[in-house]
């Protein structure tokens, strides 16, 4: 079922979206994280957000670059 574009993103979706936006455009790994810190919807993800390796964002932007077929 596909979701309705009016509905307010939950925060797990907002989340998800943002990642996958800016692993997409093969942000440098550090600048992923700032911004995503820096989104006050995504407060409650800040501590897991803080947590990421640059070397599995880069990994992850890899496999979007694969899956995405780009």
């Amino acid at each position: 079922m596909l979701r309705n574009p009016f509905k307010k993103k939950t925060p797990l979706e907002h989340f998800q979206t943002r990642l996958l936006q800016m692993l997409a455009l093969q942000m440098p790994p550090e600048k992923i994280t700032e911004q995503l810190l820096q989104d006050k919807q995504l407060a409650d993800y800040h501590a897991y957000i803080k947590e990421f390796d640059p070397a599995m964002i880069e990994i992850a932007e890899e496999l979007v670059q694969k899956w995405s077929g780009r």
